[in-house]
């Protein structure tokens, strides 16, 4: 038996992804991946797949902002696919 995910599952494993990712630290006592003003823009389902997009800044002391695409399986929530999307 399989456990599908919804949407906002699918936005939880993202941020908790990139909180691994870019280092499980705080900021005072803020984490770091929400210092970094963390945002989804889209939730989509496309094909059994979810896809999120979502952006962050660089770092704590930058303005530029990173967008992400990332899939997922419906099925387990495991992550497919992590792109970044290039302006």
């Amino acid at each position: 038996m399989s456990e599908r995910i919804d949407t906002e599952d699918a936005t939880a494993i993202v941020k908790n992804y990139f909180n691994v990712v870019k280092g499980e630290l705080k900021v005072g006592r803020i984490p770091l991946i929400d210092a970094l003003d963390f945002n989804i823009i889209s939730v989509e389902t496309v094909d059994g797949l979810c896809v999120v997009k979502c952006e962050f800044r660089e770092n704590v002391f930058s303005d530029k902002n990173l967008k992400y695409t990332i899939k997922l399986s419906m099925e387990k929530g495991d992550i497919i696919e992590v792109k970044r999307d290039d302006e």
